[in-house]
């Protein structure tokens, strides 16, 4: 049984504990112990090799189920995930609890994404367990270093033997199944000018970060069409306030549900980077990288249906959505593993106005519970 106390409890327990990308490592121990308290066996991967973060994916496999006459005779083992990482500002994370909404006084953000998931799969393990629900095999995986890219996804270590779905709770509107992601590529534009005192003779200097301004005026920015968006995210360069910049660098990301465009975005991207800086006599390189791969899950597979299923047993009026954002379900889609994304509630995330409503969490964990049930019974021959 899924316990609201006890989800209430967790969740104000993680989001106190810092976990900025590459410094899991008080999660992963909180989470850990808890697991070992149901009796299982976790471990971490080489994943911080890998990430160069201070702690590995932390994984735990748990064994189906007794299986009694009617039970599923060869259960499909299901991987579940939710990711240990937030995003800055996420030091020193003060909840502010009202009735069962959880948001912080503003100061940070408050880590729903994706405490709320790791909140959520971790009760509905113990629910599983515990309660003695048939289940499949099962491989548990709390992931680092999402948000940066799916880095601890991509270093993960081969999966369960057999396993056939996925399921990963992440933020967003309780009872959306994520059924389709986009590609993803990280950018990075560097521009050199020459630096000169920006008082005395500024005129033999070359501004990079106006050569960058240049750029970034004329770069496709923001929404370009509904499966297509471009953001330049950081900005740095200069050496003082009274020297003419002789360096700049903007990064940022493009992602597409088409790899066409996709690919059509990074060119106009290199031509503005190439543009800005021959506007002011500077030198420009630009480069990029894929972050990761778009899927898309058709209706009929077991992941969507099992969700689905679970989600109308339990009264949520699921439905199935396309995102703008990427997830651990990229790469586990890219390895041929059908995996499906069941939102747990997180709201405004990313901000420093993210809240979560517990109600959600303690549903979330119960329709994962549910959705693996049904995937056992699936996978019966």
């Amino acid at each position: 049984m899924v316990v609201p106390e006890r989800v209430r409890e967790d969740f104000l327990a993680l989001v106190a504990i810092d976990s900025p990308t590459y410094h899991e490592g008080g999660v992963a121990a909180w989470l850990a112990e808890r697991l070992q308290a149901l009796g299982l066996t976790p471990h971490f991967d080489d994943a911080a090799g890998q990430t160069g973060g201070e702690v590995g994916n932390l994984i735990c496999r748990v064994p189906a189920s007794r299986r009694g006459p009617t039970g599923p005779r060869d259960p499909g083992a299901v991987l579940l995930a939710a990711h240990m990482d937030v995003v800055p500002p996420c030091r020193g994370v003060q909840p502010v609890v009202e009735g069962d909404i959880v948001r912080t006084r503003g100061a940070t953000v408050l880590g729903g994404d994706d405490k709320a998931g790791c909140t959520a799969l971790l009760h509905a393990v113990t629910d599983l367990t515990q309660e003695g629900r048939p289940h499949g095999p099962l491989e548990v995986v709390f992931t680092v270093a999402e948000e940066a890219g799916l880095e601890g996804a991509r270093a993960l270590e081969c999966t369960q033997p057999g396993a056939r779905w996925g399921l990963v709770a992440e933020s967003g509107t309780l009872g959306h199944i994520t059924v389709a992601a986009p590609s993803s590529a990280k950018w990075w534009a560097r521009f050199q000018g020459r630096a000169a005192h920006g008082g005395v003779c500024p005129e033999q200097g070359i501004s990079a970060i106006r050569a960058a301004a240049v750029a970034l005026s004329r770069m496709p920015l923001g929404r370009l069409d509904g499966e297509t968006t471009c953001n330049a995210g950081l900005v740095s360069g200069g050496e003082a306030r009274n020297v003419v910049p002789p360096h700049c660098e903007v990064s940022g990301d493009a992602r597409s549900h088409d790899e066409t465009k996709l690919e059509d975005v990074l060119s106009r991207l290199r031509a503005c980077v190439a543009d800005g800086a021959a506007e002011v006599g500077a030198t420009a390189e630009f480069e990029a990288v894929p972050a990761y791969r778009r899927y898309r899950l058709s209706p009929e597979q077991q992941p969507v249906q099992a969700a689905l299923q679970a989600g109308e047993d339990l009264g949520l009026r699921p439905q199935t959505v396309a995102t703008g954002g990427g997830s651990d379900a990229n790469i586990l889609n890219e390895r041929g593993l059908p995996t499906a994304v069941l939102c747990c509630g997180a709201k405004a995330v990313h901000t420093r106005e993210e809240f979560v409503d517990l109600r959600d969490v303690v549903a979330a964990a119960r329709w994962m519970a549910r959705t693996v049930e049904l995937l056992g019974q699936a996978g019966s021959v």
